[in-house]
């Protein structure tokens, strides 16, 4: 993806979220896997790469860079898995590969809220704010894919919404450790 494929897909995410997940749920785009790497290690690093002038130091600044990068992507490939695995018997083999890539998008917020995790408290109100659109991005992507003949539960809905905001709350606390513990310290 270029550079306007990806913002087109964030603002596609931002502003009109239902007709995103229609889009992305349709035959020809769930048969694409590279959604990973073309859409969400891109702007994963992108994120990293703005906390270099927030912390000063070059040393810590790439080591925290390169421990948040990690962290994220095992989050990423976590969700996707449990997701994946929640949709498998709900439907057919693009249905659950449909929802493995829910995760992707609906992680967005939670990446462009990790600058702010330097600002005290209003790193985690912005987490707040992330997790909370990240549940409703879930929500519209499992809907979507739910009226597309997925034939599962509300129930597993809430579930994988909280498993979302469970993982972003880890990764939070484990990031605002890591500031706290080796960066801010003197």
């Amino acid at each position: 993806m270029t550079i306007r494929q990806i913002l087109a897909v964030i603002a596609g995410l931002f502003s009109r979220p239902r007709q995103f997940w229609q889009e992305m749920m349709q035959p020809e785009v769930t048969g694409r896997n590279d959604m990973f790497r073309e859409y969400a290690v891109p702007v994963i690093a992108v994120m990293q790469l703005c906390k270099f002038p927030l912390i000063g130091e070059p040393r810590p600044a790439m080591l925290f860079a390169l421990f948040s990068f990690v962290l994220d992507i095992a989050a990423l490939y976590l969700l996707s898995g449990i997701f994946s695995s929640a949709t498998s018997d709900a439907g057919s083999r693009s249905e659950t590969a449909a929802g493995g890539r829910i995760p992707v998008f609906a992680l967005t917020p939670f990446w462009f809220s990790e600058p702010f995790f330097f600002a005290g408290t209003w790193g985690g109100v912005a987490v707040t704010a992330a997790g909370l659109l990240g549940m409703a991005f879930t929500a519209f992507g499992l809907g979507v894919l739910q009226e597309a003949g997925a034939g599962f539960s509300s129930l597993k809905k809430v579930w994988l919404s909280g498993m979302l905001v469970l993982v972003i709350a880890v990764c939070f606390l484990l990031q605002r450790a890591v500031i706290d513990l080796v960066i801010l310290s003197p």
